[in-house]
């Protein structure tokens, strides 16, 4: 395994936590800039924008200071780098939400469409490309597979630093999701899975940033509205593909087809594929 070389103390594990407290900060002072925006009557795609700007450079301020005045190390330690992408991971951005949507579109059900304004589309697509996609991708990454990841496994072991904050990625997609026991299991697995694949694209490619396109790019479509799949349909997504299927092992549940069954195995497939980059590498 790759070695080393500025070890942490089990205080400044406890202080990496701190990163959670510079993602709040980031979300509730760029939400308050872009509705102040939004209300002073500018474009909702200026207002994005400049929100999501705000909200990445907040965090990546906050993750400075964190790491050079309380945990030791340089933003580069915690692989927040310039930035840099590999061929394969860019295809995989892309390939990953690909195949998992072509997957649950052959399950029963339909098409639905709204007409949409061009002022609603707008905001919806700004609002997924950039707040949603790149600005969440990157500050996610930036925490769980820059700073905890790299703080863990300095201090015990890569493993631990791979699992450990994928796991809590996982937990803290609990908060507000009202969900049973089930369901609940299902988003702990789910969402640990793909913090594992983000986490060993992260090892492999000594970065956050190949990591970070995954994730934007994943929002984009998943999450951001501009397609939506479900058991239900939203009124605001440029697209809808509405499952008729009672399976929550399928559709996801409540929380959405992110912890399906079929997105879940696309994790897992990715997930091999950079873990045995990584060992051919030596990484683990």
């Amino acid at each position: 395994m790759e070695k080393t070389t500025k070890k942490v103390t089990l205080i400044k594990v406890a202080l990496s936590l701190l990163s959670l407290v510079a993602v709040l900060a980031g979300q509730i002072v760029s939400q308050l800039i872009g509705s102040g925006l939004l209300a002073a009557g500018i474009p909702a795609d200026l207002c994005h924008l400049t929100a999501a700007v705000c909200y990445a450079l907040i965090v990546l301020a906050g993750l400075w200071l964190l790491c050079n005045k309380l945990l030791g190390l340089t933003l580069s330690d915690c692989r927040i780098t310039a930035p840099r992408f590999h061929a394969l991971w860019v295809v995989v951005a892309f390939a990953l939400p690909g195949f998992v949507c072509i997957a649950l579109i052959n399950l029963p059900g339909y098409w639905q469409l709204f007409q949409l304004n061009d002022q609603t589309l707008g905001a919806v697509l700004s609002a997924a490309v950039f707040y949603l996609g790149l600005a969440a991708g990157f500050v996610e990454e930036a925490v769980f597979r820059g700073v905890f990841l790299s703080v863990l496994e300095r201090r015990f072991h890569r493993w631990v630093g791979i699992v450990l904050p994928s796991v809590l990625f996982a937990a803290l997609h609990l908060i507000g999701a009202q969900l049973d026991l089930a369901g609940a299991v299902q988003l702990l697995v789910s969402g640990s899975l793909v913090g594992i694949l983000f986490s060993l694209v992260a090892v492999e490619t000594g970065s956050i940033w190949c990591s970070a396109l995954m994730h934007a790019v994943w929002n984009m479509v998943m999450v951001g509205g501009i397609l939506h799949i479900g058991p239900s349909a939203q009124t605001d997504a440029v697209a809808n593909y509405v499952l008729t299927g009672s399976s929550t092992l399928l559709t996801g549940g409540s929380f959405g087809v992110e912890t399906s069954v079929i997105a879940m195995a696309a994790y897992a497939v990715f997930a091999g594929l950079a873990f045995w980059r990584c060992r051919r590498k030596g990484l683990l």
